[in-house]
């Protein structure tokens, strides 16, 4: 028996089923990658099986086998089972379920309220027009019901927004650049908002070159949407590591797609999880690598500092320590991810998503109203009822409110009358940001840079640099930063010309780039306004410093933005923290924000909360079709049937 999600992804295959005692066990693979025996009791099988027939088997399926194996203290399994006793007759399996048919069904009408709606009154206000806010209404304004999405600034978007930020005809990016995993996830997989086919949304084709990593001699690693080629580029600098990073893609594969999969439902219980893993080998292998450091797991794997560098790389970019326990996941997921899968741009820049889902939701009949700052939540009998704007004006939500916003802004200050469990605004105000925030640059240029290192370089989607080879440097580099001071010798640099002419006139280019900066810099955070220029001068020379023609002829204009600067421009990024809350592991899956409070729903009735303070936390990943699917559970509506 297989059960599907309704892209026809094999969620769970029960492939042998048998009495043990007074239980069933159910012998299974969850997500095609982890083979796990669940023991149940009959009537819980025959209820498993009658859950399993109905929509909604995505977010039902991860909690029933957490809960089952949470239940139970079973010693961990081998692929096979346990011979049944002599003359014992196992029972026969249901047969297979189908996958879902692909014939689109009409989205329902909303059951609507005997009394209509009155004149400014909504069924959903959603605060926030980041993509997370405007994601949750485009689905709900789809599924019928009148949605009022409301904005403090005079644009849309969050920091996914593209700007004419230097001189007129040049596009820039001023957050998200890259579109990761978002054309996974079913919003775009399936085009269940018809955001590609009727409105235009569209995604270049993965560049071959996904990565460089340039050190101080312009020696390189290339990482490409190859895993052989991969392979040879790292060959050049160490024939074992090249050996090595291959068995790490096959080891580490298996894995990607459970967790690519789970950050677009809502995650299960931490601890039955871990639980749950527990069951077989592989999932063992990966709780160990969900409590281990970045830095334990590449010394575990590889010999040579600059493959160390290189593959730490992608759990340092996540802004956390790679000596802190639950970063070598981010090697797990990234490695196998950019040479299968790889990073992608949307023509036009990452803006056109957010500006498509402002179109889609005003096609769907809902509203959205920029510079309409909201400074409290309405409340009644510990029900979200609305919210009250600066202006004073209440704007009246009779279903519910979703606050796309930083937890911390809303956890006292914006609910003010509500009953809060005991200690829960203590913990809320002790969540943790990232250790670092981003500085970037952004240039409109005449050509785009030629790298001294020659090869393929020059055909990299992300080019970074590192002042060091060595490994230890590198680290004590980070440590550094860490502790406040000021860096510009590791910027990443983006050149989205190369792949998508429309950003900018003919025969010209854009610059995206990027570098990690402490927030609390020496000094203060207020000390970013004196030294912000001096930074991005350096960042620009140490870019000089790899290529040739990135000269002040090259460059037409430029603008750049400081962790302080980014503060100021969204009010959600406190301490310039776009993810709202760090990535650790103790506000990871669902410990984020907190644990008991990961589903979405706040302490307050008809209160949810969305974006990056929620799983999976931030980045241009389409995360909030899950509390859209959440939300529209609580109300009596089928999310399968409006998509």
């Amino acid at each position: 028996m297989k059960l599907y999600d309704k892209s026809g992804n094999t969620m769970v295959e029960v492939y042998k089923l048998e009495r043990r005692g007074d239980d069933l066990v159910m012998q299974t693979n969850i997500l095609e990658s982890m083979p796990v025996d669940v023991y149940v009791k009959p009537a819980e099988f025959w209820r498993f099986l009658r859950m399993a027939m109905k929509s909604g088997v995505i977010g039902y399926v991860p909690a029933f086998f957490c809960k089952a194996w949470a239940r139970r203290n079973q010693k961990p399994v081998t692929k096979e089972a346990p011979k049944p006793k002599a003359g014992a007759k196992p029972a026969e399996a249901p047969k297979a379920a189908p996958p879902p048919s692909k014939v689109e069904t009409p989205a329902p009408a909303v059951v609507k309220d005997a009394a209509p709606l009155a004149p400014g009154e909504y069924d959903i206000a959603i605060v926030g027009a980041g993509n997370n806010g405007l994601i949750v209404g485009a689905y709900l304004a789809k599924a019928g019901l009148k949605t009022c999405v409301l904005e403090s600034r005079d644009f849309i978007g969050g920091g996914v927004v593209t700007r004419e930020a230097t001189v007129p005809g040049f596009k820039h990016d001023l957050g998200a650049t890259a579109a990761l995993w978002i054309d996974q996830n079913p919003i775009i997989k399936n085009d269940e908002l018809g955001l590609v086919k009727k409105y235009g949304l569209k995604f270049l084709p993965i560049p071959e070159v996904q990565e460089v990593i340039i050190f101080p001699d312009d020696r390189n690693i290339t990482i490409y949407h190859d895993l052989d080629k991969t392979c040879a580029s790292i060959e050049k600098i160490s024939p074992k590591d090249a050996e090595q990073f291959r068995k790490y893609v096959e080891w580490a594969t298996p894995f990607f797609k459970p967790v690519l999969r789970g950050s677009n439902m809502p995650p299960a219980p931490f601890g039955s999880f871990i639980t749950m893993l527990s069951g077989s080998s592989k999932g063992q292998e990966l709780i160990h690598t969900m409590f281990s450091s970045a830095y334990d797991a590449v010394n575990d794997w590889f010999s040579s500092d600059e493959m160390k560098i290189a593959a730490t790389r992608w759990a340092a970019q996540a802004r956390v320590s790679p000596y802190e326990s639950g970063t070598a996941e981010g090697i797990e997921f990234m490695a196998p991810y950019s040479v299968l899968y790889g990073a992608k741009a949307i023509e036009g820049g990452a803006g056109r998503f957010t500006e498509i889902l402002g179109q889609a939701i005003k096609d769907f009949g809902g509203e959205i109203r920029t510079n309409a700052r909201v400074k409290q939540v309405l409340i009644r009998d510990n029900k979200a009822e609305g919210v009250v704007l600066d202006s004073g004006e209440t704007v009246r939500a009779r279903k519910g409110v979703v606050m796309g916003l930083n937890i911390k802004q809303i956890f006292p200050a914006m609910v003010t009358d509500a009953k809060l469990p005991d200690g829960f605004v203590k913990n809320v105000q002790a969540l943790k940001p990232q250790r670092v925030q981003y500085m970037t640059i952004h240039l409109a240029m005449n050509n785009a840079p030629k790298y001294k290192a020659g090869g393929d370089v020059d055909r990299g989607f992300q080019v970074q640099t590192f002042p060091t080879a060595n490994f230890q440097e590198f680290m004590d580099g980070l440590t550094e930063m860490y502790r406040g001071k000021a860096k510009w010798g590791s910027p990443g640099i983006i050149c989205s010309t190369i792949f998508d002419p429309t950003r900018a006139p003919e025969g010209k280019h854009t610059l995206w780039v990027a570098h990690q900066e402490p927030y609390y810099v020496e000094g203060g955070p207020e000390q970013w306004d004196k030294i912000g220029e001096e930074v991005c001068d350096k960042i620009l020379a140490t870019i000089r410093q790899h290529t040739t023609n990135m000269d002040d002829a090259n460059i037409i204009a430029k603008k750049f933005l400081t962790p302080l600067e980014y503060s100021r421009w969204d009010e959600s990024w406190i301490d310039g923290e776009p993810s709202h809350i760090g990535g650790y592991l103790t506000q990871y899956m669902s410990n984020r924000p907190l644990p008991g409070w990961s589903g979405y729903k706040m302490p307050v009735d008809s209160l949810y909360l969305c974006g990056p303070s929620t799983h999976p936390g931030t980045g241009l990943n389409a995360g909030a079709r899950a509390p859209a699917n959440v939300i529209m559970k609580d109300l009596g509506i089928e999310f399968d049937k409006v998509i």
